[in-house]
């Protein structure tokens, strides 16, 4: 038989001497072999991977021992031949595990024979294990059950198509892989020890336990794993059930159960069940809480025990209905008697569960609202005194949307206007005809700021009054929630006795402005509280400025001042101000053009409250820039007359009418 017919395969060669090593290398090369040296440190990966190996008498008694190791183990087939002398004994190779000697020098027809033979077996060997290896993995995968086959060293030699399922790799990625490599590290040691006991004793262990494996995600999986030894080999065979959905089921039910046992027991409102015959069989422990009962001191009683006597028929008659009507539940609200002896007002919702057999009974969730009920009531009389209030206010007090539509208003309000409530609710500002046009686009962008949320006011309008008269009123608005809606709070006051007397002051300011303007005089008027200062024309025109240039600031009169006088006098004037001391006090301030003009300041403040603390000062500037001048000057004439007298040589002095010397030189 020829050997050019078979597959090309892989020889090694161990043979020492060159020219026999190169006769069979040359047989076998030209039959297309590939021949290799057993030799070098990666020999055994290469008797491993052989189709047959020769060796001769003198190298093969270095490798006798790990061949014959790897020819037990090894699957198909693995033909170990021996090249020895004519003479040399056959047995004691044989015994070492070699198929056959072949005898050198060989024939070529003989080599390529023997050679043949072997590698036929090899052939058969592989068509058998190829055959018998199908067959079992079509058993493998059709088991339905995540299964692979792992050697000693933990590699990965086998696994069939439901794995990719569990671990998101495909066989193919998952064969030649330490399943070390998916197992969760903390699972690790248990799993490497269960194995040993495995090979070591079967029977010493489980076989079933549960792991965590990590698959192609990342996601940690959790499985129970089934391990038995195959015979014969040291190989073992796991299945794979993967459990983890059944244990996120099982940790959401004992999480569900546990959140159910805490809001039970942690609850505000007290549950309850009772039984046909009235028997309270369970009762929560928010029980004590509510009620100041242990549970177990009520567990057993009528329930009518601690409802009050007055409620105890309109609670049983409840019941009957649900006992016919087991479909609609019952809300009640009656009075449960505290332990303390006090009544608690509850409210409770309860189900027919006499058809479920874990309950078999009336199940009620009850709410203790005596202090709901109480502040109710405080709220209902809370909101007639605000009733009453907003009624009979000083104020004209109106409620409109956020259209301008009138809800409702007070007495004062519909004092102000003439109309009854009844006649304007329900109807615009537009439709009462209550502004003028001038007014309306007034009150149009006040509507506005309360669409956007915003508060306005105060704010002067002129109403129209029913009888035709009109009005004048300060109106303040504001954006409130009732029930969830916004609408607008209106406070109107009845301003025309003060636009009456602020007319009259006016004119009265006016009249002592021209006054003040005929003297030259400048005048102000200080807010205390807000620090706004009104100037008069006059007060600006005698340092050059036109009439309100600067602004109407207590800091404009600050920053006017020569930084000299500004040391002394600004603390001066605050100080006299605030004991509410009259002042005259002289300073330097600055004209428009950079001069500078002596002012001479009086002032007083009044309008003190209870505490003596003033509000209000006025007071008036005039120029005396002239009549410093003319000082200055006098000054010098005084000082040239002293100079004159003091350098006459005669004795020179003046005196009164009374004899007494006013002025008399060195002399």
């Amino acid at each position: 038989m020829e050997l050019s017919p078979m597959k090309k395969r892989t020889i090694l060669l161990s043979v020492k001497n060159p020219a026999d090593y190169n006769l069979i290398a040359d047989l076998l090369q030209k039959e297309g072999h590939q021949v290799e040296k057993l030799t070098g440190a990666n020999k055994m990966q290469l008797a491993k991977k052989a189709d047959a190996v020769l060796v001769d008498e003198v190298t093969g008694l270095k490798v006798c021992s790990f061949l014959k190791e790897i020819k037990e183990s090894a699957k198909p087939f693995l033909p170990l031949l021996a090249l020895l002398p004519e003479k040399a004994p056959a047995e004691p190779w044989l015994n070492k595990g070699f198929d056959d000697v072949i005898r050198m020098p060989v024939g070529k027809a003989e080599f390529r024979s023997r050679i043949n033979s072997f590698l036929k077996l090899r052939a058969q060997s592989e068509q058998i294990i190829e055959s018998s290896k199908q067959k079992y993995k079509a058993v493998f995968e059709a088991t339905g059950t995540a299964t692979v086959i792992v050697d000693e060293d933990t590699t990965i030699v086998l696994a069939n198509n439901e794995c990719e399922k569990i671990t998101g790799y495909s066989p193919a990625k998952l064969i030649g892989k330490s399943w070390t490599e998916f197992v969760y590290k903390e699972d690790l040691p248990l799993m490497l020890s269960r194995l040993k006991a495995h090979r070591e004793n079967p029977k010493s262990v489980e076989r079933k336990y549960e792991v965590r494996l990590i698959n192609a995600k990342g996601e940690i999986r959790n499985i129970i794993l089934s391990i038995a030894m195959i015979p014969g080999t040291k190989q073992s065979v796991i299945s794979l059930l993967d459990i983890t959905e059944r244990k996120q089921a099982e940790m959401a039910l004992k999480k569900s159960e546990e959140k159910f046992r805490t809001l039970i027991e942690n609850s505000l409102d007290m549950i309850q069940i009772v039984n046909k015959k009235g028997i309270l069989t369970y009762v929560s422990p928010s029980v004590q809480r509510i009620l100041g009962y242990k549970p177990e001191e009520l567990i057993g009683k009528p329930s009518a025990a601690i409802v009050h006597p007055e409620d105890l028929p309109v609670v049983t008659k409840g019941f009957e209905k649900i006992l016919k009507n087991p479909e609609k539940p019952l809300s009640t609200i009656c009075r449960y008697k505290h332990k303390d002896g006090t009544w608690r007002i509850l409210k409770g919702i309860s189900t027919n569960q006499l058809n479920n057999p874990s309950i078999n009974g009336f199940l009620s969730n009850t709410r203790d609202i005596t202090e709901h009920k109480r502040a109710e009531e405080e709220l209902k009389n809370s909101e007639e005194r605000l009733k009453i209030m907003f009624e009979y206010a000083p104020d004209a007090y109106y409620l409109s949307d956020l259209k301008g539509y009138f809800i409702d208003g007070n007495k004062a309000a519909e004092n102000l206007v003439g109309y009854k409530k009844e006649e304007v609710i329900g109807k615009s500002f537009l439709n009462l005809a209550l502004l003028s046009t001038k007014e309306l686009l007034k009150a149009s962008k006040l509507l506005a700021k309360n669409l956007q949320g915003k508060g306005t006011g105060p704010d002067e309008f002129t109403l129209n009054r029913k009888d035709g008269s009109q009005v004048s009123v300060e109106i303040r608005t504001y954006p409130v929630k009732i029930k969830g809606k916004t609408v607008v709070l209106g406070i109107a006051r009845d301003i025309s006795e003060r636009k009456k007397i602020e007319e009259k002051l006016s004119k009265t300011r006016e009249r002592l402005e021209l006054a003040m303007d005929a003297g030259e005089h400048g005048f102000w008027d200080w807010n205390l509280d807000t620090n706004d200062i009104y100037f008069s024309p006059r007060y600006y025109t005698m340092l050059g400025y036109k009439p309100g240039e600067l602004p109407m600031r207590f800091e404009t009169w600050v920053n006017l001042m020569h930084p000299d006088d500004r040391k002394t006098i600004v603390e001066k004037v605050k100080n006299y101000v605030k004991n509410a001391q009259p002042y005259e006090v002289e300073f330097r301030l600055k004209t428009k053009d950079g001069d500078w003009k002596w002012i001479s300041g009086r002032g007083k403040s009044y309008k003190k409250d209870k505490n003596g603390i003033p509000h209000r000062a006025v007071g008036v500037h005039v120029d005396i820039t002239q009549r410093k001048r003319a000082e200055e000057r006098l000054k010098q004439n005084e000082y040239l007359l002293r100079q004159v007298l003091n350098t006459n040589p005669a004795v020179i002095f003046v005196k009164d009418k009374d004899s007494r010397i006013l002025l008399a030189n060195k002399v």
